[in-house]
């Protein structure tokens, strides 16, 4: 009986030693496969791959006029302003209403030349039969001609389809191009910290270079490059000239568009920190541009204050996350939908969120017409609010959209009604003698002071009456007279109280 006993004990000791040898046997197997597998995946052979996709890869050069100027002054002006302004004399109408210093700028003699200077970036062909090209918006900004070459030595002039400076990106056309090949788009979700990246471009000019690398980060914000974006950290090397270009996985798909590079200083190269715009940003602006000739970003209309310890505690709010609205635009979605100054935005579609900045960052996924939901607290009540987001087009617009001559120019137009009305306040605390222009034209806001617009003598304040011998009094006028003429400009301008005629040329 005993040695029964024994013997079964042997037995099954003997078995639980060979499952336990082979489980381990096993187990070594499986970490020797996954360690093989990782030293086979680094060894990658991206020629194949390369091969394939060099063909949607372009080489980007455009053309732009670069103006040169200078000032010089006759000191013989100044006595003339005295005079005319009788500055020496206690003149209370016109010293309130002139600065001599302004006028003397006004009265500088200037010389101006310009010269055609050229710009390089990189960029990808994303659609075949439309012969379109991605690219950055600042590769293509100021251009009056856009060249594109293809790897296998064709060149093909290309057209503007639309852009956004917010995004950094522009979409182009490729004139009279024909068997064009494509690149394949990944989805963003597929990419991952620690992917395999490849980006190739033009640095330098030294074309279709390629660098290789990993995804270091992903959502990486940055408002100075791109105010509706979180980016993909690159070490795949960045510099000048890859603007545009595609950064691709090892699959050849594009995942992102290399933007920029950070490095610490303006002259300084590639330090393995670059960043580019993901796929999901680049889709998205691809279609709003084909339905619309610009990105119509989905907006609230309201302004708001972070909630902060006091907020709280003096309204006696249980959460500590959201936003408070301040001010709801007239005519906004915010106000269609029902939102007041005084409610608290605590979610949308049920992400909570702590400033406008984080707000923003939601919202830059959704376009106009967009429907959102967004959970406020009003009167210590919660309330679900359905929202159909609005695009509001800037009513200050870049003139050099209309002409390239009046790049640095910001341009609205003139509200007659509203300016007239701010500048009678303000004329009868002074005197009853000033005249209100009663007219109508398009007013500059703003202009650069190294532009050829001001080098050329156009100040801000302005309020442009004709253009070209046309009478102007929209943005649809505006345009349509400045395409008159492609490399002069006729203006009359209306001054404090002269009218002048400015020829830009």
């Amino acid at each position: 009986m005993n040695i029964n006993f024994f013997l079964k004990r042997i037995i099954i000791l003997f078995f639980v030693f060979i499952t336990l040898f082979f489980s381990q046997l096993a187990l070594c197997e499986n970490q020797t496969n996954t360690t093989n597998d990782f030293v086979s995946n680094t060894n990658l052979n991206l020629a194949p791959m390369l091969r394939n996709i060099m063909p949607s890869i372009v080489r980007v050069i455009t053309s732009y006029h670069d103006f040169h100027g200078r000032y010089f002054y006759n000191a013989s002006e100044e006595n003339k302003i005295d005079n005319s302004l009788n500055l020496n004399q206690n003149n209370f109408k016109y010293k309130n209403f002139f600065n001599k210093n302004k006028l003397l700028k006004i009265y500088k003699k200037y010389t101006f030349s310009h010269i055609n200077s050229h710009k390089l970036g990189s960029g990808v062909i994303i659609d075949s039969k439309n012969a379109y090209v991605i690219t950055n918006y600042h590769v293509i900004h100021e251009a009056f001609k856009i060249d594109v070459y293809l790897t296998n030595g064709k060149i093909y002039n290309a057209k503007l389809v639309g852009k956004s400076r917010n995004m950094d990106l522009a979409l182009l056309q490729l004139c009279d191009a024909d068997n064009l090949k494509s690149i394949n788009i990944a989805d963003f979700k597929t990419v991952h910290i620690g992917d395999y990246a490849i980006a190739i471009g033009s640095p330098y000019n030294l074309k279709n270079s390629v660098s290789f690398g990993v995804v270091s980060a992903l959502r990486r914000h940055n408002e100075a490059l791109n105010l509706y974006d979180d980016f993909i950290q690159t070490d795949a090397a960045i510099n000048h000239g890859n603007s545009g270009g595609p950064l691709v996985n090892t699959k050849g798909e594009l995942i992102g568009i290399n933007t920029s590079v950070l490095s610490d200083s303006d002259n300084s190269g590639n330090i393995g920190i670059g960043f580019s715009i993901p796929t999901n940003t680049i889709l998205r602006f691809v279609k709003q541009i084909k339905k619309n000739g610009e990105y119509h970003q989905g907006e609230l209309g309201i302004l708001a204050t972070q909630l902060n310890d006091y907020i709280i505690d003096e309204l006696n709010l249980s959460v500590h996350h959201g936003i408070l609205i301040n001010s709801v635009q007239e005519n906004s979605a915010a106000q269609k939908s029902g939102l007041f100054p005084g409610d608290i935005i605590i979610s949308v579609n049920k992400k909570k969120f702590h400033s406008m900045f984080t707000l923003r960052y939601i919202l830059k996924d959704f376009v106009e017409n967009d429907v959102i939901y967004l959970k406020i607290i009003r009167n210590n009540q919660y309330i679900t609010k359905k929202i159909k987001l609005k695009y509001y087009p800037s009513l200050v617009q870049h003139a050099a959209k209309f002409h390239y001559k009046l790049d640095g120019v910001l341009v609205k137009v003139y509200d007659l009604k509203k300016n007239q009305t701010k500048l009678k306040s303000f004329i009868d605390y002074y005197t009853n003698n000033f005249f209100t222009p009663n007219i109508n034209g398009i007013i500059i806001k703003n202009i650069n002071k190294h532009s050829f617009a001001k080098r050329s003598g156009l100040c801000k304040d302005d309020i442009i009456i004709s253009v070209n011998h046309v009478k102007v009094d929209s943005m649809e006028s505006f345009k349509k007279a400045l395409s008159i003429y492609q490399n002069i400009i006729i203006l009359e301008i209306f001054r404090q109280t002269d009218k002048i005629f400015y020829i830009i040329f």
